[in-house]
Parts: C-alpha cells; structure tokens; sequence
C-alpha cells in the first residue's frame, strides 16, 4: 500500500507533464505586428512563418482564423509554423495587396526563416493550406506546393511565387536605411529577371526606387514612366499613393493638383426608409479640382443590386457633374452599397457609399 502511494503520484505527474508538454505543442499562436517583426521571431524560432492575410468583416477569413486556434489536424499542422494575421487595413500592411495585386482574401503566404517566399496559397481553403503546409513541415516540397498559387497577376504557380519574392527581396531592400550599393544592386538584378517574366506596378516601382537610392536617376525615370502606364481598375484601387511619389520621384516640384483631381462633397448617403417596390436614385455631386481633364473610367459596384451611371466625356477643370446610384432592394432591413469610382484623376479611386432600411 505504501509503494503503490509513492508510485502513484509520481506515475500521474509524469502522464500530466507528457500531456501538458504534447498538449502545448499543438497550440497555435496567432500574432500581428509588421512583416519584419515576423520574419525575425521566424528566424529566432527557425520556423517557417505563415502569414494570413484577411480583410475584417470577411467570412473566409474569420472561419480560416478560428480554424487555426481549435484543436483539430490544421492546428497540428499549424503549430510546425511561426503564424501571424496580416490585416491589409493596418498601414503597416498596406504593401502586402500592393506587392500581390490582390484584392481577394484570405491568402495564405509560406515564407523560410531567411524571409525567401515559399509558397502562396489563394482563397483560404483550409484542406489545400493543410495539405500544403503539411508538405513543406516535412520537407517535401515538390510541385505541388505551388498548385494553388494564383493572384490577378497572369503568372502561375512556381513562376508567381519566383516573381513575388523577387520584388519582396527587392522592397525589402528599399526599406533598409543603410543598405550597401552591393545589396541594392543584387536586388535590381532579381528584380529585373522578374520583370521579364510579368511586368506590373509595383515591380516597376521598386526597380525605380532601388535605381534612384543608387542615384541612377536615369533607370529610375525609365521604371518610373513603365509603372504609371499600368491603369487598369486593380491599379488604380491599388497604388494612388505610390503614384504620387513617383511622380514626386520625376518631379520635386508635382502638386497633387497638377493632374485631374476628384474633389466630392459627400462619399456617404443615408436615404433613410424606403419601400421594398421603388428603385430611388441617389446623386453624388463631384467636381474637377485639378489642372488636367478628368474622365471617370467606370464605377464598380459591390453589389449586382445596384446600378451606376455615370458622364462619359470629359470632366474640364473646374467643372462639376453626377454620378447616380440605382437602388434595386432585395429584401427588408438595413442594407448598405459601396461603389468605387475609377478615374484618371490622382485619387484614381474614391469610394462611395449608400445606406438606408427597406421596409
């Protein structure tokens, strides 16, 4: 009786100790901070770093999110990893959908403790992001990692995840305050490489600000005037403000409104109770503020619900004109209906939005 009372106690503090310890492993710790800070706790942990890019109020994101914090096989997996929420609202993560060109979240991206980019992985499917992580915890790291790494950018796969981490490497650099002229230079020419394979802004706009940090104003402006040729709608969502200091990059004495400016009196309108059978026609007066021409190319709507029309010439400074929202509701209760208008103008893109109830 009394050996079996020594033994006892110690036998069960034995089991909770193996149990706490495999316990605690499985436990998955969800960080935020910037990218720098990740890829150091990365490297201090020789881990591979997951990162989590969502945008608040998305459902795929929160589901991806709570999956990663219950115990389930994805958390197992999940735990091999250093994971951080990259929330593309804070400013400190304002390059990342920059640098994917990418507006669709969440997306999952694998880098090494070196900071290389590994793997990207789009839609936060939680069986492709654990059959995936589950290849490269165990080094497997064929092919097949690379099976759901898709963008808006036209390359795929493999050839996506060498472009990314070329201008990653190459941003990376940019933002180092004492980077030698032999970093910078080995930087452009990945940069470069990359370029040849899928041109877009931002590799563009690296390339130019690595060139000018060396002082070869001359590669500089080149870049520069490849990057402001990209006007597609993602490019004008995207990058206004890296824009602007291009512009400023060619030019030290750019204003703002030098080029077309959209100045709007209001961005937000409640039009309070409406009934379920009208359509109401909500108006947003906007004005030419700038120096240059200003032309909407198109307003996006976020809903097939509602219906924009907009002036199709010409907006001359100065001048003013209406862009109306068509409200077609669908069922009753609070809604709300962004639309976001693209233009030429320096602010590229202005958001709109309308809110009311349907009775």
């Amino acid at each position: 009786m009394v050996l079996r009372d020594k033994i006892f106690p110690k036998i069960l503090i034995s089991f909770l100790v193996l149990f706490m310890s495999c316990n605690s492993s499985d436990e998955v710790k969800i960080r935020t901070g910037s990218i720098e800070e990740a890829l150091k706790v990365a490297s201090q942990s020789k881990k591979n770093l997951v990162v989590i890019v969502t945008y608040p109020g998305c459902p795929t994101c929160d589901i991806l999110l709570s999956s990663a914090t219950k115990k389930n096989e994805f958390t197992e997996v999940l735990s091999h990893f250093v994971v951080y929420d990259f929330n593309v609202l804070n400013p400190a993560n304002s390059w990342v959908e920059q640098w994917m060109f990418e507006k669709a979240y969440p997306i999952a991206c694998v880098f090494s403790p070196e900071g290389k980019l590994i793997t990207l992985i789009e839609n936060g499917d939680i069986n492709k992001i654990e059959k995936v992580l589950t290849k490269i915890a165990a080094n497997e790291q064929d092919k097949s990692i690379y099976d759901y790494s898709k963008t808006r950018l036209t390359v795929k796969g493999k050839e996506l995840v060498e472009t990314l981490n070329a201008s990653f490497q190459g941003y990376r650099v940019l933002n180092q305050n004492k980077a030698t002229n032999e970093a910078i230079n080995k930087a452009i020419l990945n940069v470069k490489t990359s370029v040849a394979k899928e041109s877009y802004f931002f590799n563009n706009y690296v390339l130019s600000k690595l060139y000018y940090k060396i002082k070869d104003t001359t590669s500089a402006a080149k870049y520069t005037q490849t990057a402001l040729n990209f006007s597609s709608t993602m490019d004008a969502v995207l990058y206004p403000p890296l824009r602007a200091e291009l512009k400023y990059q060619l030019n030290n004495k750019y204003d703002q409104y030098d080029d077309a400016y959209l100045a709007i009196k209001q961005t937000t309108r409640d039009i309070g109770k409406i009934e379920r059978s009208k359509k109401p026609v909500i108006s947003f007066q906007v004005k030419n503020v700038g120096k240059k021409p200003l032309l909407i190319k198109e307003v996006v709507v976020s809903c097939s619900c509602t219906a924009a029309q907009w002036p199709k010439k010409n907006i001359m400074p100065g001048e003013e004109a209406n862009i109306d929202l068509t409200y077609k509701p669908g069922k009753e209760g609070v809604f709300q209906q962004t639309a976001y208008i693209i233009s030429n103008a320096f602010n590229s893109s202005v958001t709109i939005t309308i809110n009311g109830y349907v009775q």
